[in-house]
């Protein structure tokens, strides 16, 4: 009687909710029901598949979603090019989604995807104008997800990675700060990293963080323990 909703709910005599989020058992089931049903596996079919070759040492970093503002793809696209130099070529990244090259915001993430595919080829992909289809066997395959989102009042697709075993790199908003738990707190759940500013410096400063405990394999395995 008191919600500001009351005269919505008093329409419905038998309301019902859905909690948000993804249904771990029957992914984990379709995971496994796939051929490259490994991290590593996984991994090396995408480095054939996007870079033509194979190499598990090399960082992978990747994001799925929609190319747009709320979803902060311009940091991705900002950073690549001083993170792919800074390590001489030795990372990867994946940016799979699509973009609408009517909105400015769309066109300015296109632009500097030409230019990183252009150069940057063997360590970078994105096709902005079709549908990423292979978001599923990249949760997996990914080392890290990358969820730079300006704002997120829930978030899915951190579930989706964390399903598969994946750390999550994002921004400390909304639910992304409340389910991803950043390696330096020292929790036993830890199973991702956070940055405090939506700014180029503050998520390169994170994803360092992040590559320098994917060199440690004993801590990069224990990251990737929790929620599984």
């Amino acid at each position: 009687n008191g919600s500001a909703l009351a005269s919505l709910l008093r329409r419905c005599p038998q309301p019902f909710s859905s909690p948000n989020g993804v249904f771990v058992f029957e992914k984990r089931i379709k995971y496994a029901s796939l051929p490259t049903h490994t991290h590593n596996t996984a991994k090396l079919y995408v480095q054939r598949k996007y870079f033509g070759m194979e190499n598990l040492s090399i960082p992978l970093l990747v994001f799925v979603g929609r190319i747009t503002e709320q979803k902060g793809v311009h940091l991705i696209c900002e950073i690549a090019e001083e993170l792919i130099v800074s390590r001489n070529r030795n990372i990867q990244i994946i940016l799979g989604g699509i973009a609408n090259e009517n909105d400015p915001y769309g066109r300015y993430c296109m632009n500097k995807i030409q230019h990183l595919r252009t150069y940057y080829g063997d360590c970078f992909w994105a096709n902005p104008y079709e549908f990423f289809t292979d978001g599923f066997v990249c949760n997996l395959a990914a080392d890290f997800g990358l969820m730079p989102s300006l704002f997120e009042p829930c978030g899915i697709v951190q579930d989706e990675f964390f399903v598969a075993g994946t750390p999550v790199i994002a921004f400390s908003t909304g639910g992304l700060k409340e389910t991803v738990h950043d390696w330096a707190s020292g929790a036993a759940d830890v199973n991702g990293f956070l940055f405090l500013q939506h700014s180029y410096r503050d998520f390169m400063n994170t994803i360092q963080r992040a590559l320098a405990v994917f060199a440690n394999k004993n801590d990069y395995e224990r990251l990737r323990e929790f929620p599984k």
